[in-house]
């Protein structure tokens, strides 16, 4: 009936890392969300054409297929892909770690003292070049399959970390 297919059944293209190479652990982490949110914007439009093509078959016999959505999808799950290599190389803590930290640090951010140079605090996460004692804004944003993720770059939906 040449249905779409399930947003959750489309794997990731093969994507070669070597173009993050020159990328230091702050981009890999902000290029892993911009990806993240992509994805979710392409997973969900993947379903659309998924129920319209269903109602195309009920009436016509046969149904939309895949479109654009799904290549871009497998091609944005390729990248996510690739940035985690590249992340898990250089030994990126990560925006998992970063959240994770986040919501144990988030109850007592306020008696902290400011992050410096080498903290293995996540705010100090990806703050490479920053002076002593700058703190950087930090945003909780929605993610990938209901989790957060973690970014200086403000977005919809996203709340401030203080």
């Amino acid at each position: 009936m040449n249905l779409a297919t399930k947003p959750a059944e489309i794997t990731g293209s093969y994507t070669s890392d070597v173009k993050y190479q020159s990328y230091t652990c702050e981009q890999l982490g902000v290029e892993v969300n911009s990806l993240a949110r992509r994805e979710d914007q392409l997973a969900i439009a993947q379903e659309q054409r998924r129920k319209s093509g269903k109602v195309q078959a009920f009436w016509l016999g046969y149904g939309t297929g895949d479109g654009i959505e799904a290549s871009e999808l497998a091609n944005v799950r390729g990248e996510k892909e690739a940035v985690r290599r590249s992340m898990d190389k250089k030994a990126c803590g990560g925006p998992q770690q970063a959240i994770a930290s986040a919501a144990s640090a988030s109850a007592h951010v306020e008696s902290t003292a400011p992050a410096t140079g080498a903290s293995s605090s996540w705010r100090s996460w990806g703050s490479s070049g920053a002076a002593q004692g700058q703190q950087k804004t930090l945003y909780r944003c929605p993610g990938a399959n209901g989790a957060e993720v973690v970014s200086e770059t403000p977005a919809a939906g996203c709340i401030v970390i203080k």
